[in-house]
């Protein structure tokens, strides 16, 4: 709506991010918003972390074998892989209670 030309679409969420975009361009601007918003915790989780914090919900999804980063880069520590992983069911509970919205989940 404010005119923007393109989206930046570094995340391990694009069924997430695919159902906003449609939304929005069927004119289903509450949904779209909705999914905006219960996604916000994960953009928002440890954004100093971008890459790890990607990488670890590709690796809870089994589309990566490893969330290993490499040097100077650090990774989650157990702590922040467990918040990380309570936040993700969480988005992932809600988006599908709420909007019917299911998570992609691979099976290596």
């Amino acid at each position: 709506e404010e005119g923007a030309a393109g989206i930046m679409t570094a995340t391990p969420t694009p069924e997430y991010l695919v159902d906003m975009v449609e939304s929005h361009f069927k004119g289903l601007r509450q949904r779209a918003m909705e999914i905006y918003y219960l996604t916000t915790p994960l953009t928002h989780f440890y954004p100093e972390l971008g890459l790890a914090v990607r990488k670890q919900v590709l690796a809870f999804r089994d589309v990566i074998a490893t969330s290993k980063v490499r040097p100077p880069r650090k990774g989650l520590d157990e702590t922040q892989r467990k918040q990380l992983r309570e936040t993700l069911n969480w988005v992932e509970d809600a988006l599908t209670a709420k909007l019917g919205v299911k998570p992609i989940h691979f099976t290596v």
